[in-house]
């Protein structure tokens, strides 16, 4: 029993001693490093942060982001989620100035929209071209939506900030059955003048229709192109009364005489004067007694053609 105490005495002996050589000093955090050594104390420093290139991480940022144009944007508009939107998705913001003259003597703004159209603006170097860029724009938008056209570049004319030309050339023009470019060797013209209007001078063959209104819709503006292509007769203006009396007879005999899956096409004009000087001598003439003869005279004819000539020339429906 005595031995037991005396065992359990040197046993709390020893773990005392131990305890006051491993003892530390307190740990202070945040106090002065000098102060702490003077006294004996040993400081324990915070962690730091490890050191980032912030000019290593800006270009990591960029190129783990699509680069938008923020331009494209209206104010204060960004997409949706991350990621840029595609140029279909972007909302339409309009045409932007993109060049302005170096040059004050050239008077030349270059506008441009996201979509790779591009306008050459001319204008005074007195005017603003921010203050008529929206009506412009405006304007250049319900041109460019002609059905079947396609054009990159067009050129404007500012007369004044209330008054303006402009022409867009277009490098293809496909409308029903037909290329219409090639009949627009100066382009499509408008101007505005409290509304827009067109006036624009094809060429087809020998002749120039030319074609002039205001602007209602896309689809009349082709249309009427059309028509002037295909029977440019219609469209011709001529000082001499005469003149234009004939051409508006053969441009209405060409009309009457096109079917459903045919072009209009021109009568032959011999055929025309034989059936008119047949009926100068007999005002009661008949188609069958016309057809008979030319029959009888071996001249080629068509039923179509005699019908449209008695109906739009003599004005005889049988």
């Amino acid at each position: 029993m005595k031995g037991k105490f005396v065992f359990a005495a040197l046993f709390l002996a020893g773990a005392a001693i131990a305890f006051c050589e491993t003892a530390q000093e307190p740990v202070v955090i945040g106090t002065d490093v000098e102060a702490l050594e003077e006294n004996g104390k040993t400081p324990v420093h915070q962690a730091e942060a490890p050191s980032v290139d912030k000019e290593d991480l800006s270009k990591k940022e960029a190129g783990s982001a699509e680069v938008i144009d923020i331009d494209l944007y209206e104010d204060g508009e960004e997409p949706e989620k991350s990621g840029a939107l595609n140029q279909k998705d972007r909302p339409y913001k309009g045409w932007k100035i993109q060049e302005t003259p170096e040059n004050e003597r050239t008077n030349v703004v270059k506008i441009a929209t996201f979509d790779s159209r591009i306008a050459s603006i001319h204008i005074d170097e007195n005017l603003d071209v921010e203050k008529i860029l929206k009506s412009v724009g405006r304007a250049l938008d319900a041109a460019w939506q002609l059905p079947g056209m396609k054009a990159e570049k067009a050129a404007v004319y500012v007369d004044d900030s209330a008054h303006f030309r402009f022409v867009i050339f277009p490098t293809s023009f496909v409308y029903k059955d037909i290329n219409l470019c090639e009949y627009l060797p100066s382009g499509i013209a408008f101007s505005y003048d409290s509304s827009l209007t067109y006036d624009v001078v094809l060429k087809v063959g020998d002749v120039m229709p030319r074609v002039t209104g205001i602007f209602v819709s896309e689809k009349n503006l082709a249309e009427l192109l059309y028509n002037a292509a295909v029977a440019p007769d219609i469209y011709m203006y001529d000082d001499n009364l005469t003149a234009r009396v004939e051409r508006l007879e053969k441009a209405l005999l060409s009309l009457a005489s096109k079917s459903m899956y045919s072009k209009p096409y021109e009568i032959d004009p011999g055929l025309i004067q034989i059936v008119k000087k047949l009926y100068s001598e007999n005002n009661n003439i008949t188609k069958k007694e016309v057809i008979a003869w030319l029959k009888q005279q071996k001249i080629k004819y068509s039923q179509s053609d005699i019908d449209t000539i008695f109906v739009v020339l003599l004005g005889i429906y049988e």
